[in-house]
């Protein structure tokens, strides 16, 4: 799949519209990849049915759930973006302190990742240019 970077970008504002969470659901996976109907010249049914397959695939633990950045982390490997706008979406997805690129280990562990009704998220077109 060679999705260009707006798609790419279209699908993490749906991720942060659509997931209150990392793990997410066949039915959300769905809603998400929505956004490539145009894109893709495809049926809303047709996506459906290669969203369930890709998320029969990816699903290996068998718990109905899929880690929506890494969901979407993979797509973007796989599109049409340079390679450098390619790690920086990567960045963009994991930085869940809002950083930046750098790498930065929380002292409170327990706390985990902040998503879903806690803000917005940055999209990764928003933190292009930072550093």
């Amino acid at each position: 799949m060679n999705l260009p970077p707006g798609a790419i970008n279209a699908l993490w504002e749906s991720f942060n519209d659509v997931a209150d969470g990392f793990g997410i659901s066949l039915c959300e996976m769905q809603l998400i990849c929505q956004e490539l109907t145009t894109e893709l010249e495809i049926s809303r049914s047709a996506l459906n049915k290669h969203v369930q397959t890709l998320f029969n695939q990816i699903d290996s633990d068998e718990n109905a759930l899929v880690d929506g950045i890494e969901f979407l982390s993979t797509l973007a490997m796989a599109s049409g973006m340079s390679f450098r706008d390619k790690l920086e979406f990567a960045f963009t997805c994991f930085d869940f302190d809002g950083a930046g690129l750098g790498v930065h280990v929380p002292h409170d562990r327990s706390a985990g990742p902040r998503r879903g009704g806690r803000g917005r998220a940055r999209s990764p077109a928003e933190g292009k240019g930072e550093r």
